[in-house]
């Protein structure tokens, strides 16, 4: 029972320590949420579009962080 008491509390301390950085984490993904699915329906729309296919035919190179458009 010891043992199991003492799980408790290092369980209960691990959450209280952690409770500020998981809000903000929260908070920051929740500000940046538009733009992803923005990003993603752009994505969407030049895969579609055919856009990878015109570039590889057009011989784009891709950029520094390996996007090809």
């Amino acid at each position: 029972m010891a043992g199991t008491a003492k799980l408790g509390v290092t369980l209960s301390l691990v959450d209280r320590a952690t409770a500020p950085l998981r809000a903000f984490s929260k908070n920051v993904n929740s500000t940046f949420e538009p733009f992803r699915k923005a990003r993603n329906t752009l994505k969407l729309t030049a895969a579609d579009l055919g856009i990878p296919k015109i570039s590889k035919i057009l011989g784009v190179s891709e950029k520094s962080d390996g996007r090809r458009y």
